[in-house]
């Protein structure tokens, strides 16, 4: 539920302090003989007021005092590869309630919110999705067309690995996930991947794995009709997440890769 701040508010508790109406993006709170007025019109919901009150006048839930580990998560996000060798154990709702629950924390800009994740829990189901694609290459393949494209596109070994009954797409996952954002969102794309993102960060918290699947998005813009009648998504496709319990375990950190900053060399992170 989006977050308004006349609601939660104990005008009681309030010392007039101020902050609210500092950092506050819309300018939508005015001090008034140390009295909060709201102008709703303007307010977004971000909640800025009252996560930075000193007195909780908004009734929020209180923070850990002792922050984030910063270790801690370095090595969370070394541990996080991605994966294409799943075991068969399945994932149940309850992991992927727990899963997603991290999207409840994703930024949007403009804190417009309006994200859509399409869960597609279980190998039959997943194995589903692939359906309508092989039946399509198994009618064309007469006209050699896929042999064509194969070549043009050097995936020759991965389309007939295709039609022979493997998965190089979805990689036998046993859940995937569809991150939609609304279509007349100004920020859906960024919104969707940062959603996408978190989900699969927390994914190693749980014990899973993820891969980040470029292949499905892409053809998914290729053959627009193609999850039309079994992924149920609201917006526009922005970023597809394969799920599972690997199947091998992770023993060493890969090396840093490198990035760039404006005006220095290439460099790593130490």
């Amino acid at each position: 539920m989006k977050f308004s701040p006349d609601i939660p508010f104990v005008p009681e508790k309030c010392t007039g302090c101020g902050i609210c109406a500092r950092v506050c993006p819309s300018s939508c709170i005015n001090i008034r003989d140390k009295h909060l007025v709201f102008s709703l019109k303007r307010c977004i919901g971000c909640a800025h007021c009252g996560v930075y009150c000193p007195e909780n006048v908004f009734a929020l839930e209180l923070l850990d005092p002792h922050g984030i580990d910063s270790a801690d998560l370095m090595n969370l996000l070394k541990s996080r590869r991605s994966v294409r060798k799943y075991s068969d154990k399945e994932i149940s709702s309850e992991v992927i309630e727990e899963l997603l629950a991290v999207i409840a924390q994703s930024p949007t800009g403009v804190n417009a919110q309006g994200i859509s994740v399409a869960v597609i829990n279980g190998k039959d189901s997943v194995h589903r999705l692939l359906v309508p694609i092989r039946n399509f290459l198994r009618i064309i393949r007469f006209t050699g067309i896929p042999a064509l494209l194969g070549k043009l596109t050097g995936t020759t070994r991965f389309l007939r690995n295709f039609q022979m009954g493997t998965d190089p797409i979805f990689r036998s996952a046993p859940a995937v996930l569809f991150f939609y954002s609304r279509r007349n969102s100004p920020t859906g794309r960024s919104d969707a991947i940062i959603a996408a993102t978190l989900t699969m960060v927390h994914a190693r918290t749980l014990g899973l794995d993820t891969l980040w699947n470029g292949i499905a998005l892409a053809m998914s813009r290729v053959f627009p009709l193609w999850l039309r009648n079994t992924v149920k998504g609201a917006g526009k496709l922005y970023a597809v997440l394969c799920v599972g319990y690997p199947e091998l375990k992770l023993v060493c950190a890969a090396p840093d890769r490198e990035y760039e900053t404006e005006g220095t060399e290439p460099c790593s992170v130490p």
